[in-house]
């Protein structure tokens, strides 16, 4: 079967994405024949004017895609933030009279779950519910909220996975204990809570490490931030992909993504498969992943002592981790595997032909 599937780059060291890090994984370890389309700018590209004149030659380039490569399916990756919503509409109408079967892959985003999209972004998603042949959402909440605010039914639910097999063995444990960022750089990933946790742990004086990984458009600010605060208990390590990414997560121990809305982040699967513990915002498709006091924690993101208290428990080095460790990896290994998601994505491919 071939594929037409699209995404950011998907070099990581371009871009910081979810999105990016599964659909290489997809193309790479399906048995499908899949055609990378690139949508989404690069880490670091602006929104200017320069940005606004090339999205007409995108869609024209996507058309062009379409007609050469002659694909079975169209997989369009999107989320519900406004630009994404913006451009997918556009490049699920561009598609929509090609005969071709669009299988839209909705991942999370601030007008899904937590902020109510006005009359243009409205437009956006019918018009991506009437030409999708089927939709695909990461949690049962996402499917109700689908059915309940944009009248479609039946959405395909199917939660993110990795590779599990990838991950690498555990460092020996360090003194303090460690906590990780690893993913986008931008405000809305929850940056001015991770500063402010810090800074009540420092208050605590809960001794600690904090390496963050990743780039983005509110970098600089945030690592200005973390070193006045922190001092010398916090290091920026850049972007790391591929066995350099597997080794910076198996050498940390606590895995912190407060953010402001998220759908299940690949990035907390990937720590929770290389053995870091979670502490990360709650909702249905984390929770249903994080086991509350076994394989981690989710946290009301806006309960600052909520917080540092989970981080203050697993950062005590007179606490055997050992144990919440193994869970969180057995969680991976058990129900985010790799293997069943690409099977599960067939199926949805199949019934989207069949439509």
């Amino acid at each position: 079967m071939k594929v037409l599937i699209t995404a950011p780059s998907l070099k990581e060291k371009d871009n910081v994405s979810g999105i990016s890090t599964l659909v290489a994984n997809i193309i790479r370890l399906s048995s499908n024949d899949y055609v990378h389309f690139r949508a989404g700018r690069r880490d670091g590209a602006g929104k200017g004017a320069k940005w606004i004149a090339s999205q007409p030659r995108m869609v024209r380039d996507f058309r062009k895609t379409i007609d050469r490569e002659r694909p079975d399916i169209i997989h369009l990756n999107t989320s519900f933030s406004r630009l994404a919503m913006l451009r997918d509409a556009v490049l699920v109408r561009a598609a929509a009279g090609k005969g071709v079967p669009i299988v839209l892959h909705i991942h999370g985003g601030p007008f899904f779950l937590k902020d109510e999209p006005g009359p243009v972004l409205r437009r956006c998603v019918a018009a991506m519910v009437k030409y999708s042949a089927e939709m695909i959402v990461l949690s049962e909440q996402e499917r109700d909220v689908l059915a309940r605010r944009h009248l479609r039914e039946g959405a395909n639910v199917l939660a993110n996975a990795v590779p599990m097999n990838e991950s690498v063995e555990r460092s020996a444990e360090k003194s303090p204990r460690s906590i990780i960022y690893f993913g986008r750089l931008n405000r809305e990933k929850g940056l001015d809570r991770i500063v402010e946790a810090c800074r009540g742990l420092i208050e605590r004086e809960i001794p600690f490490r904090f390496n963050a990984y990743g780039a983005g458009p509110d970098a600089e600010s945030f690592l200005r931030e973390m070193r006045a605060v922190c001092g010398e208990k916090f290091e920026f390590c850049g972007v790391a992909d591929g066995q350099s990414k597997w080794q910076a997560l198996a050498e940390n121990d606590v895995f912190l993504l407060p953010s402001d809305h998220e759908g299940l982040p690949i990035a907390l699967l990937e720590a929770m498969a290389a053995g870091c513990v979670p502490v990360v915002r709650r909702n249905d498709a984390i929770a249903a992943a994080v086991e509350q006091g076994v394989a981690g924690f989710v946290v009301d993101i806006k309960n600052r002592d909520e917080i540092v208290e989970r981080l203050a428990y697993l950062l005590d080095e007179g606490r055997d981790l050992s144990a919440m460790r193994r869970s969180a990896r057995e969680t991976i290994a058990e129900r985010y595997s790799f293997e069943n998601y690409l099977a599960r994505l067939d199926e949805i491919y199949g019934k989207a032909l069949n439509r």
